[in-house]
C-alpha cells in the first residue's frame, strides 16, 4: 500500500525519476534501497524514498518482488 502511493502498480516511473519497480530485478530492488538507507543514493527523491528505505527489511523487499511477478 505504501509503494502503490508513488509506484503505482509498479509499471510507472514515480515522479519521473525512478525506474518503474516492476523492471527491476531482485538485486536491483536490494540494492537501492541499501543505498537510500545508508545516504549513496540520491535520484532527487532521497528525501521521499530514504524513510521508507529506513523501516523496509530484505524479506518485505523480496515480497514486493515477488508480488509484482504475479502482476506481469
Amino acid at each position: 500500500t505504501t509503494c502503490k502511493r508513488c509506484h503505482g502498480n509498479g509499471s510507472i516511473r514515480a515522479y519521473n525519476s525512478a525506474e518503474p519497480l516492476n523492471s527491476l530485478s531482485l538485486e536491483d530492488m536490494q540494492l537501492a534501497i541499501r543505498d537510500y538507507t545508508n545516504g549513496t543514493k540520491d535520484n532527487g527523491m532521497a528525501i521521499l524514498m530514504t524513510p521508507y528505505a529506513n523501516t523496509i527489511t530484505k524479506k518485505d523487499v523480496e515480497g514486493i518482488y515477488n508480488y509484482l511477478q504475479t502482476l506481469k
